[in-house]
């Protein structure tokens, strides 16, 4: 995680198909690993973890962008434009 000014990047590891919807963080490698029912076709999963993400953390969708590794499972994305107090409270 990377934070700097109104801009915060997480590091995500993707698992589509999951059979549970989930967010987790593991603080040893710094990555959140983000389960989703989505499929990996036509961009669902990465609409996915937007939609997880913005639910999680409670922030509007328009806060997030994927930056890196759209057709990867590794993403790093993007948050701006929120208060950064929800994210650190979830990772703590």
């Amino acid at each position: 995680m990377i934070a700097n000014e109104n801009i915060l990047k997480l590091n995500i590891h993707l698992v589509p198909g999951a059979k549970r919807e989930r967010v987790m963080y593991d603080k040893e490698t710094d990555c959140f690993k983000v389960y989703v029912n989505a499929k990996p076709v036509d961009n669902t999963a990465n609409e996915a973890l937007i939609n997880i993400l913005a639910k999680t953390f409670s922030i509007p969708k328009s806060s997030l962008t994927i930056k890196v590794g759209h057709k990867t499972r590794r993403k790093i994305v993007s948050i701006t434009g929120i208060n950064f107090k929800k994210i650190k409270d979830y990772i703590m």
